[in-house]
């Protein structure tokens, strides 16, 4: 009874499993994700906030670095780019890391739905290159040398007693991030350009206010001119990633266990069924040749 009822629960299983692959396998198919897309740049400097009006400017690169407190290599490539001698980059430092006090939720979208990154640190050129690991980030320079942006979008923008206005041709959505130096929670250093704060506002809002009443020194503001989605980056260094601290492991957990699909997820289930059902197979099958093997001498004794 117990084999029979395990066989009739493992054929219901199989039997379900490809009607499930059949209606979950079209729409993984025919869904591609939505490519998301960096147009344009501009910067507000303090001394731009503080003046009744001035024009933000326009970076020639814009340099996202994504670390964390606890990660010891992220030390080295902070030290590196606080050395960054060009002042017509900007650097947007992000803490996406939960276990960081001063984490920003934003940020951590940022790291894991649009550019699914997975590693600290991990710095992005321009919203296209991707450079990871501390070694990879001594080629930073490189990257930006070989590469040639073409901001546009912005027809317009300044800044006018508290409120920044724009005219755009293109784009979905402005996102004005807010830069401050903040004290390392542990050691006796500051990270410089760290992002605190995100406002999103639709293309066509045209302008927002920016409160500066109460702004740290030497705060500052990063305004992007975006296309919503996933970013596809490339490789911005061939050599090794050398020191890379990976992010704890229950985000990695959650990140690996979102990324199976359906049809992989029922074909897991699958064979885990197929091999614990398989002691019920043998017992079925030992039971059915010794009953045959019974009845060949039972025929013979009759004859």
């Amino acid at each position: 009874m117990g084999s029979a009822f395990r066989m009739a629960l493992m054929m219901t299983v199989l039997l379900c499993i490809p009607s499930y692959l059949s209606q979950s396998q079209p729409v993984e198919q025919n869904s591609e994700p939505i490519q998301g897309q960096l147009l344009d740049v501009r910067y507000l400097s303090y001394e731009c906030l503080t003046a009744s009006t001035c024009e933000p400017t326009q970076p020639d690169h814009l340099i996202e670095y994504f670390s964390a407190v606890w990660c010891d290599p992220c030390l080295q490539v902070s030290d590196q780019l606080n050395n960054h001698s060009e002042n017509i980059s900007v650097i947007l430092q992000h803490h996406p890391s939960a276990l960081d006090e001063t984490f920003l939720s934003d940020s951590k979208l940022r790291f894991d739905l649009e550019y699914r990154l997975l590693f600290y640190p991990s710095i992005v050129v321009d919203g296209s290159f991707l450079l990871t690991g501390s070694r990879q980030a001594m080629d930073l320079n490189t990257t930006m040398d070989n590469s040639t942006t073409n901001w546009s979008g912005f027809d317009s923008i300044e800044y006018v007693n508290g409120t920044l206005s724009w005219n755009a041709s293109t784009g979905e959505v402005v996102r004005i991030w807010q830069l401050e130096p903040t004290p390392h929670t542990s050691l006796n250093r500051t990270h410089t350009n760290l992002a605190r704060q995100l406002v999103t506002v639709p293309l066509n809002a045209s302008s927002v206010t920016i409160e500066t009443r109460d702004l740290p020194a030497n705060t500052t503001f990063v305004v992007m001119l975006e296309n919503e989605g996933i970013r596809q980056l490339s490789a911005g260094s061939l050599a090794p990633t050398g020191l890379v601290d990976v992010s704890p492991d229950d985000d990695m957990a959650t990140a690996q266990v979102s990324s199976l699909s359906p049809s992989n997820l029922a074909l897991i289930v699958a064979a885990f069924l197929i091999a614990l059902l398989a002691p019920a197979f043998v017992l079925q099958r030992n039971i059915m040749v010794g009953g045959r093997q019974q009845d060949v001498p039972t025929r013979q004794a009759e004859e």
